[in-house]
Parts: C-alpha cells; structure tokens; sequence
C-alpha cells in the first residue's frame, strides 16, 4: 500500500537552481528592477522571480517566465529564450501539466548551447518522466545530466542528480543505492548550505526508511524537514513532509492526526498552486474516510463512503488531464475498495481491471531491464571519477601497460605467422608453375595446400581469435575506464586478465610447435597420449569461464594413440560451441567423458570421447556441417563445425550427434 502513495510523492522532490529564500528574496528582486540598466538585466530579474514563484504561486510564475521570453524574443537573445522557458516549463510541472512542461523543455533545449543549461534541462526532463511512470526514459536523461554536472564540476547540481538518482533506486527497490545517493546529495548540499534541497533530501530519506516498514526513523527525517522547511517558509517542502506524515499515521491507524497533517498538506499545496501534492492529498484523504467508514456507525458509514468517493473521483479527473499513471492507478484502486464495501461487485471489479491495467504498464519486466540495463551502461561509461582514480594504484597502471604491450605482441606473432604462411603457399605455387611434369599430382599438391591454409587460418581464428579479443577488451576497459573498478574488481581483472594471458600463450605455443612440424603437408602424426592431459587443456583454456561449470569423467585413466593437436583443436571448439550455448541458460554445465569398448583385436579398442551440455539443443539438420563436406556453416550458436569435420576425418574420428530442444546436445568421438 505504501508504495503506491509514498513513492509518488517523492516526485515532488523536484530540483530548482538556486537556494534564495521565497517571499524576501522575491521583495528583494521586485525592488531592484526599477534600478536595472539593461534588457539583458531584466531578463534574467523575470527569469529569477519566475523561478521562485514555481514554488510561492505558479500562475504567477508562468506570467514571469512569460515577461522573459518576450523581451527574449525582442532583443533575439537565445540564452534568455531557453531560460525563460526552462522556468515556465518549471511552473507547469508544479501544476501537474506535463504535456506543457515537455514542450517548453524541449524548445528550451533548441535555443541553449550553455552545457549546464542543457544539464538542468535533461533534469528536468528526467524527473518529469518519474512524475508520469516512465522509469526508463527517467533513468535516460538524468544520467546524462549527470554527466554534465561532474565534467563541469558544478556540485550543486551534481547534489540534485544525485538525489534523482536516489529516487530511481528507490522506485527500483534497492535500498542501500537509494540511501547512498540521498546522503551523498545530503552532504554536498549541507556543505554549500542550499536548505531547499536539505529539506527534500531529509523527505526522501525519511521515506526510503518509511518505505523499509522503519517508523522511527522516518518519522524522525520528515519532522527535522518540516521543521526547516517552516523556518525558511519553504511551502512546497511543508505540504510534501505533512503529506508524509499523514501517510504514516494513516498505517499506525491513527486516523484523527492523519486527517490533521493531510489537511495541512492540502492547504499549502493550495497555496503554491502545486497540484500534484495537491492531488495525490485528496487520494490519502480518501483512503482515511474509507477506512473510517470500515468501524463507523451505520448512521456514519454512508457519508464517509460519499465523502471518499467524491475524493477519488475529483483525482481521477485531475490525473487524466495530467496523465499522472501513478496517481491514477491508485484511485482506481481505492474505488474498487469503495464499492466492494457497497456490496457493488460489478463495479469494483471494472475499477479493479482498470488499476491492473495500468499498473501493470508502469511496472513491466520489460521497464525494469531497460533501467537496468542504462544503470550498467552508466556504471561503466563513467562513475565517480575522483572517487576510483584516488583508488588506482601505480603499480597497477604499470601492470596495465605491459598486459596492453603483451597483447601487441602477441598479435604481432600472429601476423608474422600468417604472414610466413602466405609466403609458403606463393613459393608453393611458383614451384607448381616450375615443373611441368605430371600435371595432375602438381595440381592435387596445390589443392592440398590451400586446404591446408584454409584449415590453419580456421584454426587460428577459432582458438586465438576469441581468448585475444577478450585480452584486448579486459586492456582496453583497465585502461579507459579504471575508475569503474574497485580494489576487488580491479583484483579480479587482473587475475582473468592474467589468466586469459597465459592461456592465450600456452595455445600459441601449441600452435606454433604444431605448425613448426605441419608446415609442408599439415598431416596428423599420431602419439600416444593420454586422455587426461587433453582433459587439462580444457580446463586451462576456459578457466575464465566462470559462469559455466564444466566437470570431467575419466575413471580408467585412458590412453589413445592420435595426433594430441589434432584433437586439442576439436575438443576446444565442441566447448567453445557449448558455452557460445548456455549464455542464457541457467546453471549452465558441460560434461566430458571418456571410455572404451572391446574389439576382437585387443590391442585396437575403440575409444569414446563424448561432450554433453543443458543448452537449448537445436534440429540434427542443423548440424550437417558435420558430416556434408559442402556445409561450412554450422548452427547459430556454433563456430567451425566444418573445422571439426575436417580435423576429425583427418585423424580417422567419427563424430555423431544427438540433440533434443530445450534439452541439450551430445556430441560423441569415436576413435
């Protein structure tokens, strides 16, 4: 019940520019005018007092913002326009018209090439978003104000930032992130003593604790911002913190102070003309003679029911022309309530389709990822720079560099190997072009060497490409983005990093020694090896793959006789293929296992070599390129299958598949 009212309010938390102080300061600029010398000074005198009355009266606030931009237009002044505009834009959103507000941002934003201008423009947008229930688009503009207010060191409104940031959290259900951001806003607005914004960091705070079902603490924060809320006569702050209060007693069942502090809160929104307050005190005021009307007398309980209808239906009319989702669901909600005590079923149950309806669209999964996914692009795009460069050390930009130099050369091997590839299959080539004898055999040689080229790049591309690529993105992300990391994620970077590093060149090791002996014909040259060492191999190769487990059965400590690089080279890429499988798959495990069955010939027992994965599994049809030597494609989430047909024909190992959807796949070598 809580957070269908508590949160909504929180809205009106909503950041202004400056911290002068209502009434008196509004005497103090009318006074001056007179002494103004230029229409520039006079712009920005109507632009302040529009500024100020959003919070006093907003219609008058509009007339000044109005007086601005056309004096703006008079002198064609484009900073002035975007101002002026920024200010009624301000005003309409205090009373509720946010269709009026977005407009004036939006031409705001066309006039303005001032940096912290637009800032507080995408704010404003940000928080006008909350207002309507659009989380994602909320989430949008405010880390992009954000980043403005810290690239331009402004604190006061990196303050206001982050108290929206706090109230994203909030609405997302993360408490400690809420809190975090309240109070880092608290702390710099304390320091530069903007009390307006102390009292709405206070009122967010008491409500993250009210929220976490902690009265005490809440009751605490929202009485210490009334209390400085009245000192400064800072109205709007007053109604929020009433209302808030209101709400408290109204779960405490303390009916008669609920309808004290509400109606307190209705008359200073009436006041400023803030009709958000103002609307969503009718829905509380509501709620409060429903639940009376629950223990009154029977003489009683018909007027209270009146009372409490007349309310909601007074809401729901002032939500639709404000297109207020959040208010407008909970009214719905309350009338439902209403008519089922009025035996009305029928009713209640259209009201109650009506609140799902709209719930449902303003808290959708599809919402929920899309804020999550702007807050992990915003955690890695750029965080709390001073904060994590204070954190990084020398020695670890030093490791940095030479990770990043080892990279280089490691891919300047590559190149050089592929390079010396190339020069072979020319000088292969001129060779051909030289004997003229036996013009087929020359033709067969040619044909085999390109297929061994072919084979050797798929190599390098299927068992270096990815492991280099991953190196190059954990260098890249140390090195543009360190202070994204703290000391754990940092640690934890570098042991992968490390890791990926010396896999990466115990593979090219591999590689090169093959390739070394290969390099004329590239043809198996069996060894006997054991199954436990190839079963190491993939263990070291995907230890960075923490997110799959991947366990391995050899009871009998199996020995076969084939080529060891060969078999490395497909067993790597079934694995590879599996994991590529299991991105989104929970609990994601891969099996390997191994064992023999008898021959007639002893000595020449067959050897089973078989990879089982929980993936989606996909149509056997799908895995043709295994065995059709005119596919060299292979299913969506696979690399190389024709690379692994090829491998395996070479060293006489049949492979075979089974596969079933949404069951898995297993892959079986037969040796």
């Amino acid at each position: 019940m809580r957070k269908y009212i508590l949160f909504f309010i929180l809205f009106s938390t909503f950041c202004f520019c400056q911290n002068n102080i209502g009434i008196k300061f509004i005497d103090s600029i009318v006074k001056n005018i007179p002494n103004l010398k230029s229409n520039k000074e006079l712009i920005k005198a109507y632009t302040n007092l529009s500024y100020e009355y959003a919070s006093v009266d907003t219609e008058i606030g509009i007339l000044y913002g109005k007086k601005a931009l056309l004096l703006s237009n008079k002198i064609n002044w484009k900073e002035g326009k975007s101002n002026a505009l920024l200010n009624i834009g301000e005003n309409y959103y205090s009373q509720g018209k946010y269709k009026e507000a977005f407009k004036k941002y939006k031409d705001a934003l066309s006039y303005t090439k001032d940096i912290l201008t637009i800032g507080k423009i995408n704010r404003n947008i940000a928080t006008t978003y909350n207002s309507l229930g659009d989380y994602p688009k909320a989430t949008k503009y405010i880390f992009k104000s954000l980043k403005i207010s810290e690239t331009q060191k402004n604190e006061a409104e990196k303050a206001k930032n982050y108290n929206t940031i706090g109230l994203i959290y909030y609405y997302t259900n993360q408490t400690k992130k809420a809190l975090f951001n309240f109070n880092k806003s608290l702390k710099i607005n304390t320091k530069l003593n903007l009390k307006r914004e102390i009292c709405r960091n206070l009122q967010n705070i008491g409500g993250e604790y009210t929220d976490n079902y902690d009265n005490k603490n809440g009751i605490k924060y929202f009485n210490q911002s009334l209390l400085l809320a009245t000192q400064i006569d800072f109205k709007e702050s007053i109604a929020v913190n009433n209302f808030c209060l209101a709400r408290l007693y109204v779960e405490n069942e303390e009916l008669d102070k609920a309808i004290f502090y509400i109606k307190n809160a209705k008359k200073n929104a009436g006041i400023i003309k803030n009709y958000r307050v103002y609307n969503t005190c009718l829905v509380v005021e509501s709620e409060i003679y429903k639940i009376k009307s629950l223990v009154a007398k029977p003489s009683e309980k018909f007027d209270l029911i009146n009372k409490s209808e007349v309310l909601l239906l007074e809401s729901i009319e002032k939500s639709k022309l404000n297109k207020s989702l959040t208010n407008l669901s909970r009214s719905y909600k309350l009338l439902s309530d209403l008519y089922s005590i009025k035996k009305e079923d029928k009713i209640a149950k259209d009201y109650y389709v009506l609140y799902s309806e709209i719930k449902d669209s303003i808290y959708n999964s599809e919402n929920k990822e899309t804020i999550k996914n702007l807050e992990d692009k915003r955690t890695i795009d750029i965080g709390n720079k001073q904060i994590q460069l204070n954190k990084i050390k020398l020695e670890n930009k030093e490791k940095q560099k030479w990770y990043f130099i080892g990279g280089i050369v490691l891919l300047t091997i590559i190149g050089s190997l592929l390079y010396y590839q190339s020069r072979n299959r020319r000088k292969t080539n001129d060779k051909l072009q030289i004997l003229n004898t036996n013009l087929d055999l020359k033709n067969t040689e040619l044909d085999q060497a390109n297929k061994a080229k072919t084979r050797f790049f798929s190599i390098l591309n299927h068992d270096l490409r990815g492991p280099v690529a991953n190196l190059v993105f954990f260098l890249q992300l140390q090195k543009e983005s360190p202070e994204m990391l703290d000391e754990q994620s940092i640690k934890r970077m570098q042991d992968k990093t490390m890791t990926g590093a010396e896999n990466l060149l115990s593979s090219m090791e591999d590689i090169l020694q093959w390739s070394k002996s290969q390099m004329e014909n590239f043809k198996p040259q069996p060894q006997k090896i054991f199954v436990f060492s190839l079963f190491e191999d993939i263990k070291n190769h995907f230890d960075s793959e923490e997110s799959v487990i991947i366990s391995f059965e050899n009871p009998n400590n199996i020995e076969i006789n084939t080529d060891e690089n060969y078999l490395k080279t497909i067993i790597r890429n079934l694995t590879g293929n599996s994991i590529k499988a299991l991105i989104t798959i929970d609990n994601p495990t891969i099996v390997w296992k191994t064992w023999q069955e008898s021959t007639e010939d002893k000595e020449n027992n067959r050897t089973f070599l078989s990879i089982t994965d929980n993936g989606k599994g996909a149509n056997e049809e799908e895995f043709k390129a295994l065995y059709d030597d005119k596919e060299v494609v292979g299913i969506k989430t696979g690399l190389g299958l024709h690379l692994i047909r090829d491998l395996a024909k070479a060293i006489d190992c049949e492979v075979s598949v089974s596969t079933k959807i949404n069951e898995g796949t297993t892959i079986v070598l037969k040796l």
